[in-house]
């Protein structure tokens, strides 16, 4: 609390300092803006034409927005809007975001905002909400009884997106659910004339540089795991669209969108393909009901699905599903001052697998011969465990949701100044689903017998005169359901006086999962020092209640898992016997708090040369975050969530940004500093644990203030520009500078720090106090330069040919991103990609 306050203060001294710098500059624009008329024109031309592709970013807000014509020129990889997110102050990306060894991956970057996890920022696509709650933090491809998540449901191609905008900070009362930030993507709308494109863009491994440590070297060049290495890959991206009127009100615009990447990856002694393809089917009507009215309508059918192998396990290809559908309809009015906008979606989300459902530990023998192929020198004839076969089984997950949202700004009155109120409603079904529609099998412990008789087991779990297995373990079926019902209600006043602008608001929401009563006060502050909107001093507090998850429920009801053994009797096999059920790990359901965040914002905005500079200092408190528990009754595991997660967050930013003509530029730098108890919800912390010393850096501190070691680069700076020349040319680079990295390592688990002062009563031995203990490792700061260039040629009235490359990494630098180790324990380095290149043809009339 001392450092805040602390921080605050300067924080407070750097705005005095900033106004007096600027005061000359504010005074001398008020009277005159020190343009010429010609200017001025310019500038007007600039308003009207220009400005629907600029990045604007208001300070009030806290937001940054990005609209269509910046997103179509800004630099690009696999072309989902979340690349396009990278040029955001307060935006930054997972340490894996652009890895060597993974680069054929076609999923979104998972982002932190204003230090906040990547699964705790809510994502909005057209009114609806586009944030997952099905275990988003989930990453693992070959978790037995799970299915990997992601923080967003659908992944939006930025070729159909009309406008971003991202609140880091003074998040509006309208937006609820999130302890990071908002990013509310709006698609295209349809217009009163036929145009249309087809673009395709493609990318493989060979026009790519990979950076990877010696030690990985080979592994990397053969590589059995998608996860682990892809030496080899394809993408191919392809989109059309086409928009029509269908009579003078109504209008239509149709988009299909296909993303594909081909991985190949070592197969015992052949190359197999894996695959990742990531479709969009989308058509959006706007109908013009009025001059003051419209309604707009949305259907969208938007699948992932990737194909995948277990490293060495024959017959062991297995489909990961995401994605689905939705529908969304939005009514706005309009009528002087008065504005009413009322929302309904519905959407149904997966994450599901298709995998056979028996898995085999087949002994190396003849007949189950593929066990050679990994490895022949280290395996001999009768080799117990040798030769894997199957996989773990089906099993669906889904999310299905209904919105209805109504949001109205009803009137303006005056009363001791302006108040505009507004206030909404937002009600939301959702219905969590985990369903494993047949048990799975488990045969292990294989007992190679050339006298085996398997009767009526021949072939199944027994091979006749070579081997049996002598354990199995069933995974039952079973079908858990969820349901959460939410009720959020807002209200704001706007109020106007003199040079003063205050918003002042308060949301409440409440649902009958955890059942909490929420209430978060919203406030802003706006002091226009010299009345001319060019010198604005800011402040805000803001309290954030976070969301619910559904996995932890949905497991709950899991049946634990059955444990068989068996032997023989004269050489033939015996029927399975039933022993003492596996020890599983039970999931329970338990009342929770909504985690939530207070936030505390103080900043200056500025005129200046032009554009727009803002300085701002953030502060957050992050408490009652989720985390795991475990303990242990009767000899059983349970694992419950609990509130012993906290973090903290501060952050300094200045941004600065201004267009001309074709030309924009904009530059944002941030310093930030976060700590936090646990990486994700299913990080294991009891209040003991939080409260529990460690060595770091050689000094003790609680675990609870062990730093941050994902997302953590204390400075960072963006630069953006994107220009046209000679009406045909569009060149934009993006910058960004990165400070060095920290990466925190366990470097020993018990290290001695002294004695107890007691001996073992057994042995007599000296008994010592051991302390986990961590350190820093840091890597060197970094400069990246991603540039796009495209030339646009007219072929016939309107249509036009455009020729677009995009380079990332353009000077090829060899980038740090962290540390691994080997299964020997040895450490190696890990890398961003290289310089790696997208080439892509677009037809548009």
């Amino acid at each position: 609390m001392f450092n805040t306050f602390v921080n605050m203060r300067v924080a407070a001294y750097a705005v005095i300092l900033f106004i007096m710098v600027t005061f000359p500059v504010c005074a001398e624009e008020k009277q005159d803006t020190g343009l010429s008329s010609a200017e001025l024109e310019n500038m007007l031309v600039i308003d009207e034409v220009e400005v629907k592709g600029e990045l604007t970013e208001e300070s009030i807000e806290g937001k940054t927005v990005i609209n269509e014509e910046t997103i179509k020129m800004l630099p690009r990889g696999n072309g989902d809007i979340t690349e396009a997110l990278r040029i955001a102050p307060g935006v930054q990306f997972d340490d894996d975001y652009r890895d060597s060894l993974t680069a054929g991956e076609i999923e979104p970057g998972r982002i932190s905002i204003s230090g906040g996890k990547d699964y705790q920022n809510l994502f909005m696509l057209d009114g609806m909400s586009n944030s997952s709650i099905l275990n988003p933090a989930e990453e693992s491809i070959y978790d037995t009884d799970n299915v990997s998540g992601n923080p967003q449901k659908f992944f939006i191609d930025s070729s159909i997106v009309k406008k971003v905008t991202v609140f880091d900070s003074n998040v509006p009362v309208k937006y609820g659910g999130f302890l990071g930030g908002v990013v509310d993507v709006e698609t295209i709308d349809p217009t009163q004339n036929v145009w249309g494109n087809i673009s395709y863009r493609t990318t493989r491994s060979e026009w790519a540089n990979f950076y990877v440590d010696e030690i990985k070297q080979d592994d990397f060049e053969n590589s059995n795991d998608s996860q682990k290495g892809q030496p080899k890959f394809e993408k191919h991206h392809f989109n059309a669209t086409l928009n029509t009127p269908v009579t003078d009100k109504l209008a239509v615009v149709f988009n299909y969108k296909k993303l594909e990447s081909t991985i190949p990856v070592r197969f015992y002694n052949k190359w197999q393909d894996e695959e990742r393809l990531n479709e969009t089917f989308l058509v959006k009507g706007l109908l013009n009901i009025s001059s003051s009215s419209y309604l707009d309508a949305t259907v969208s059918y938007a699948p992932y699905k990737q194909k995948i192998y277990f490293p060495n396990v024959k017959n062991s290809g297995f489909d990961v599903h995401g994605g689905g559908y939705y529908a969304a309809v939005n009514y706005t009015k309009e009528s002087g001052d008065s504005k009413l906008e009322i929302h309904a979606d519905y959407s149904v989300s997966e994450n599901s697998r298709d995998a056979s459902n028996v898995f085999y530990h087949w002994a190396t023998t003849s007949s189950k011969d593929w066990g050679y192929m990994k490895d022949p020198s280290s395996v001999s004839e009768g080799s117990v465990g040798g030769s894997y076969e199957g996989g773990y089984g089906d099993l669906y997950k889904s999310e299905s949701v209904f919105n209805f949202k109504l949001d109205h700004d009803p009137f303006r009155f005056k009363f001791g100044g302006d108040h505009v109120v507004s206030y909404g409603f937002h009600y939301s079904n959702i219905k969590g689903i985990m369903d494993k529609s047949e048990s799975s099998y488990l045969y292990k412990d294989p007992v190679v017998d050339s006298d085996v008789i398997c009767g009526g087991q021949q072939g199944v779990d027994c091979l006749e005169g070579e081997q049996y297995f002598s354990e199995k373990t069933i995974a039952p079926s079973f079908k858990n359901e969820a349901l959460i019902n939410t009720v959020n209600f807002y209200a704001q006043d706007e109020y106007d006086i003199w040079r003063l602008n205050f918003r002042l608001g308060l949301r409440y929401t409440y649902d009958d999962y955890m059942e909490n009563h929420d209430i978060a006060p919203r406030t802003s502050f706006e002091y226009d020092i010299f009345d001319s909107k060019r010198t604005v001093l800011l402040a805000g507090y803001n309290r954030y209640y976070g969301t619910n998850l559904l996995d932890n429920k949905l497991r709950e009801e899991q049946p634990d898992d059955l444990e068989y053994i068996r032997s023989t009797y004269r050489n033939e096999v015996q029927d399975w016997i039933t022993v003492t059920p596996a020890v599983d790990t039970v999931y329970k359901y338990s009342d929770l708090n909504t985690p939530y965040s207070d936030e505390y914002m103080v900043g200056v905005a500025q005129y200046l040369l032009g554009g727009t500079l803002n300085l701002k200092y953030i502060t957050r408190d992050n408490k009652d975050e989720f985390a795991s528990e475990i303990y242990s009754v009767n000899g059983k595991k349970y694992r419950k969530l609990n509130n012993n997660g906290e973090s903290s967050f501060e952050s300094f930013q200045i941004k600065w940004d201004r267009s001309w003509k074709n030309h924009y530029v904009m530059l944002n730098a941030m310093w930030q500093e976060s700590e936090t108890a646990q990486d994700s919800y299913d990080d294991e912390y009891d209040l003991e644990d939080l409260d529990k010393d460690i060595l770091y850096n050689g000094s003790k501190i609680k675990l609870a203030e062990l730093p941050k070691d994902n997302f953590n680069r204390p400075i960072t700076v963006n630069l953006t520009y994107t220009g046209k020349f000679f009406k045909h040319l569009s060149v934009s680079p993006v910058i960004k500078y990165r400070s060095s990295y920290r990466d925190i390592r366990l470097v020993n688990g018990s290290q001695i720090i002294g004695t107890t002062g007691e001996t073992d009563p057994e042995t007599g031995a000296v008994e010592y106090k051991t302390i986990a203990s961590y350190k820093d490792v840091t890597f060197n700061h970094s400069v990246l330069v991603d540039l796009r260039f495209s030339w646009e040629q007219p072929v016939y009235k309107t249509h036009t040919i455009k020729v677009s490359f995009d380079i990332n990494n353009l000077f090829d630098r060899k980038i740090v991103k962290g540390y691994g180790s080997t299964s020997d324990s040895e450490m190696y380095e890990e890398y961003e990609l290289g310089r790696s290149f997208w080439a892509g043809v677009e037809y548009a009339f």
